[in-house]
């Protein structure tokens, strides 16, 4: 508020033709954090396609997108870039035919607005953070503090003994100072059919999901559609996300949002 960043560490990234095959898709959000996190989040964006289409040719889909997201964590640790305290959540989906696959690394999301009657949702990510018993396990278990920062806020990891490196998540691509206690950038993956109920995908990073429910955006994205004003459904989204950072922060997350309009038979 008032004091704008150097830049928006978010990328988004399109694809709608893998291979130039028009039945396999590909769309990703990177939300880079630390001060090298826009060269992190860069590095995915330059250079995560031309991996997935590389795996793409040896592995089945679901196989591809996760060998890329480990590959892409390599090339991120092994550059040039700073990234002993900087990286990057990720969320990625490929659509191949009726088939959708989902990987995640973080805290942005993916969610399916399906409609049958009444609009409902399918998540297909669950947020990487200390908050999850599973994800907090195996910080404490590779020597890992879990604890809010002195000023509050989240649950953040740290070393033992100092107070660094605070990240608010478990896992990411980059951070390397992180890897000692336990963070990773494997993805948790999911996978769905998809229906004619189908209709429309939102993959955003956590500025759109701070103060917003999955439901709610759904309902929204759901009422343009209905109103036939579909193709403003990002502006909507973001504007009533802004609302809400002024209303409850005093500062407003870098906010990326994409939404997919489906088409099952």
């Amino acid at each position: 508020m008032g004091v704008p960043k150097p830049q928006n560490q978010d990328v988004f990234i399109v694809n709608p033709s893998l291979l130039s095959q028009k039945f396999m898709s590909f769309f990703g959000v990177c939300d880079g954090h630390g001060s090298e996190g826009h060269l992190v989040s860069g590095m995915i964006k330059a250079s995560f396609i031309g991996l997935l289409e590389k795996n793409l040719g040896t592995c089945g889909p679901s196989q591809a997108l996760a060998k890329s997201v480990v590959e892409i964590n390599d090339m991120v640790l092994s550059s040039k870039i700073d990234s002993e305290f900087s990286g990057a959540a990720f969320v990625g989906v490929l659509i191949h035919g009726d088939q959708l696959y989902c990987a995640n690394v973080g805290d942005s999301a993916a969610v399916i607005g399906s409609f049958c009657g009444s609009w409902g949702l399918v998540k297909l990510t669950e947020d990487h953070n200390p908050l999850r018993q599973d994800e907090a396990n195996r910080i404490v278990a590779s020597g890992g503090r879990i604890a809010c920062h002195v000023k509050g806020g989240p649950l953040r990891i740290w070393y033992t003994d100092e107070n660094v490196p605070g990240l608010a998540m478990t896992r990411s691509i980059g951070d390397k100072a992180s890897r000692v206690i336990g963070l990773v950038a494997d993805p948790e993956m999911s996978n769905k059919r998809l229906t004619k109920n189908d209709k429309f995908l939102i993959i955003a990073s956590d500025g759109l999901w701070e103060f917003m429910e999955y439901k709610e955006a759904v309902d929204m994205v759901g009422g343009m559609v209905a109103a036939g004003k579909s193709e403003s459904s990002c502006a909507k989204l973001l504007r009533e996300a802004l609302q809400r950072w002024s209303c409850n922060s005093m500062s407003v997350d870098d906010i990326t949002i994409i939404v997919v309009f489906l088409s099952v038979n």
